[in-house]
């Protein structure tokens, strides 16, 4: 009887997948010959290392340049309380080893650039795509290209989640399907938009299913020229056909004129690190406010001030700093106008029903870091181009808005410590 290439150790260990037909030995131990990049240790990174780690792949790389937070652990579930301060890829790697030693783990602690993607990705033969950011997953495609990787690419946001593979066999890669980045501005992360930690669990777990499918030699996977769309508040999966490989597509194109990366900040507007809570620059100094200018307003001429709170009903119920939640609602001078209000047209007149009466005020924009204030101020200018047809009140342009810079963080930080931010 022939020897089994298979260690005693990894039989036991792996005994429940070895009898499935379609892996058996020469599945295992393809899947222990296997090496798989993941980029971003977060919630999409955390269950897809998980269970390729759990499944015996046999090299599993990390790249991620940030440190554990409290605000991680209720969706990335690689990480601890006890790890909170520790750079995400030494305590993933604790993760996976505690969970199964046979399992090589090389840690990229670093920001994935356009000097060392290529050269990082090359060393790998599937890579999956967990990062949040627009940038990151051009430069990350674009390597899998000039590679000749295949990748697969997961998103979560709020209760949906998204998944494809690229650049398999002929495929198509990233940039077949989105061609043109979004305007930053216009991006919303995690931090920003929030997330139920259950979602980026699925679409990682996903993640690492198709990723062992690819590796197996009975399988392959079945999102490729195929999108799945993840809905958790009604639990549907749905999935989408997308066109096949774009011939004329820059990268991977019958004449790319993409052959090596390039410079994604220019491209997308936005750097590959600036997705851990980057502050948007959208207005020019006149139109921004400081904490400590606001503080010593509100304490000479808080009738003068109008205060409008751009964030959703529920994040006043979080943290409210100024005041308690009842008496900031009660007060005259306060509005909560979410931003998605202030930015649809077709709602102009609820904005304008709300700011009657409040002539000649200097509106200051909140919201919890100055983001989306900024994006409040830039919606609140476009009303005084508004003809509107209700003469009971007209926005004017001299109202002076302006937005709180650092918003509610920054206010937490220099007077009012003692209060939990989110």
């Amino acid at each position: 009887m022939a020897k089994n290439p298979l260690e005693n150790a990894e039989v036991e260990r792996y005994s429940r997948q070895l009898i499935l037909p379609e892996i058996g030995v020469a599945g295992q131990i393809a899947l222990k010959s296997s090496k798989v990049l993941i980029c971003g240790a977060g919630g999409l990174g955390c269950p897809s290392a998980q269970y390729l780690a759990a499944a015996g792949v046999g090299t599993i790389g990390i790249i991620d340049y940030d440190t554990v937070e409290v605000s991680n652990l209720h969706r990335q579930v690689g990480h601890r309380t006890d790890t909170i301060g520790v750079a995400k890829t030494e305590s993933l790697k604790r993760f996976i080893q505690a969970l199964n030693p046979l399992v090589n783990v090389i840690c990229h602690n670093e920001v994935l650039t356009s000097e060392n993607a290529l050269q990082i990705i090359k060393n790998y033969d599937i890579v999956l795509d967990a990062s949040d950011n627009v940038a990151t997953r051009y430069l990350v495609n674009d390597c899998c290209v000039l590679a000749g990787k295949p990748l697969v690419s997961g998103s979560a946001l709020r209760f949906e989640g998204q998944l494809m593979v690229y650049n398999y066999k002929e495929s198509s890669c990233y940039r077949c399907v989105y061609p043109v980045p979004p305007p930053a501005a216009t991006v919303t992360n995690c931090s920003d938009g929030g997330v139920l930690g259950v979602v980026p669990g699925i679409i990682g777990s996903i993640q690492a299913l198709e990723t062992m499918k690819i590796i197996l030699p009975s399988t392959e996977p079945t999102y490729f020229n195929s999108m799945l769309l993840f809905n958790a508040l009604e639990c549907s999966f749905k999935k989408i056909r997308m066109r096949g490989k774009n011939q004329n597509c820059p990268i991977c194109g019958k004449n790319p004129t993409i052959t090596e990366p390039v410079d994604y900040l220019q491209f997308c507007g936005v750097k590959a690190a600036d997705d851990k809570d980057k502050p948007l620059e959208l207005l020019e100094n006149g139109e921004r406010m400081t904490v400590e200018v606001l503080k010593k307003e509100l304490e000479s001429n808080k009738n003068d001030i109008l205060l409008i709170d751009v964030r959703e009903p529920v994040e006043l119920e979080i943290l409210s700093p100024l005041e308690t939640v009842e008496s900031v609602l009660a007060n005259e001078n306060f509005l909560n106008i979410p931003l998605k209000v202030l930015e649809n047209p077709f709602r102009k007149k609820e904005v304008f029903e709300k700011l009657k009466g409040k002539d000649g005020m200097k509106i200051v924009c909140l919201c919890r870091r100055g983001n989306s204030s900024q994006k409040a101020v830039i919606a609140l200018n476009k009303f005084a181009e508004i003809k509107d047809g209700d003469k009971d009140f007209e926005f004017k342009k001299e109202y002076d808005s302006v937005d709180l810079i650092g918003g509610y963080t920054e206010w937490v930080n220099k007077f009012e410590p003692e209060l939990p931010m989110y």
